[in-house]
């Protein structure tokens, strides 16, 4: 038995660490560990340490840049590409045999996290780390539960399913069970759950307050606020919509978060500054929730966090772009469920927005099957399951 083995036994008798381990690859990775997080402490206080952790950077394994580069890059300029490389990895046989290829570093460096955070649980949040996570635990000889929470609809990576010898595997959507089922996770191993959104978005902003922010984003009173988003890297072709809103000349507000791209709000600055609108445009921002409550129609990017939020206020959403396969299944499940849709093309979408602005009914009519599909605010649950299974 390892030194880290004896000194896990003896760390059990102490306050016992949940390692929630995540990446920087597109919102709902860290933000669902966030919010778990967040709802532990809530109901339990300081009694658990939790750690969020970049496992890629913080394990410093050579996954980091080659993931977080590929993905950044090829996702935003050459989804062709990206779309390639998803689908040839989608390939069970391929891979494993590319896993194979990176375990032998990838494994050792994320034993000596192991070792360092000594967890008594894991939750992970990113599709590859189970079967990291697992052969890391063998490595130096712990026995330590881990659980999958999948942050996908029915067209995630195969990935997240592949390895089947972890304890449980959190679902929150009917496609996703089924696939599960499909490829071999025995049901026993299966947990239905609600979907990790932020413990804010468990009820709406009062009346009042998003007047006062509606207020101070200069959005008139009879104005329809359309916010403009795409997660991390914000919408590329925010230019276009904008562009094709003024050209329309109707009451449309636009508000723009442009995320970590410093060099699309640079670019949509010096564009509206030549043009007499009140257009809002933010970089990074973390009033997202008040955002979205204040906003009346959201335009945004087909991520899974995304689609969810917006579900849970009731607000139309319409998808302008998606990361071909993962995000297609998001696109797929707001269709089918008539509680969104999908226009890649600019001067239809805005036709879109003043559609919905003039047929009121519209608006309730996606609200109403937004309440039909069920959805269940999950975090707090999720919190008490991870709990439990360390008590």
């Amino acid at each position: 038995m390892t030194c880290f083995a004896v000194n896990h036994i003896i760390l059990h008798m102490k306050k016992k660490t949940i390692l929630m381990g995540m990446t920087n690859l597109g919102a709902a990775h860290k933000q669902s560990a966030v919010s778990i997080s967040n709802a532990i402490r809530e109901k339990y206080g300081d009694k658990y340490n939790i750690k969020i952790v970049d496992v890629l950077s913080e394990g410093k394994t050579l996954l980091d840049p080659l993931l977080k580069n590929t993905y950044r890059y090829f996702s935003n300029h050459f989804t062709f590409i990206y779309a390639l490389f998803y689908y040839i990895t989608n390939i069970p046989f391929i891979f494993n045999l590319m896993q194979n290829t990176l375990d032998r570093h990838t494994v050792k460096q994320i034993s000596k996290l192991l070792e360092r955070i000594k967890p008594d649980i894991i939750l992970t949040t990113y599709p590859i780390f189970p079967i990291v996570f697992h052969k890391a635990c063998k490595l130096i000889g712990v026995n330590i539960k881990i659980v999958a929470l999948i942050l996908d609809y029915e067209t995630g990576h195969n990935s997240w399913l592949l390895f089947k010898k972890i304890d449980s595997f959190l679902i929150s959507s009917e496609e996703c069970f089924q696939k599960a089922i499909s490829m071999g996770v025995p049901e026993e191993k299966i947990v239905r759950v609600g979907v990790p959104l932020s413990l804010k978005f468990s009820k709406k902003m009062a009346p009042q307050e998003i007047e006062k922010l509606r207020n101070e984003l200069g959005c008139r009173k009879n104005d329809i606020m359309a916010l403009i988003a795409g997660g991390g890297e914000g919408l590329g072709h925010a230019r276009s919509i904008i562009k094709h809103i003024i050209k329309s000349k109707a009451a449309i507000h636009p508000v723009v978060v442009c995320g970590r791209n410093k060099a699309l709000k640079k670019h949509l600055k010096e564009f509206i500054s030549a043009y007499d609108t009140n257009t809002r445009i933010f970089g990074f921002v973390n009033n997202m929730y008040e955002l979205m409550n204040a906003a009346d129609i959201i335009i945004s990017k087909g991520g899974y966090l995304t689609l969810n939020e917006t579900f849970f206020l009731g607000k139309p959403l319409i998808i302008a772009s998606y990361v071909p396969g993962q995000e297609k299944g998001n696109v797929r499940f707001a269709r089918k469920n008539n509680s969104g849709y999908y226009i890649p093309r600019s001067g239809k979408l805005v036709e879109k927005i003043i559609y919905l602005s003039n047929h009121k009914e519209e608006l309730d009519r996606l609200r109403n099957d937004v309440k039909k599909m069920g959805l269940k605010h999950g975090t707090r649950e999720i919190a008490d399951i991870i709990v439990n299974k360390i008590e």
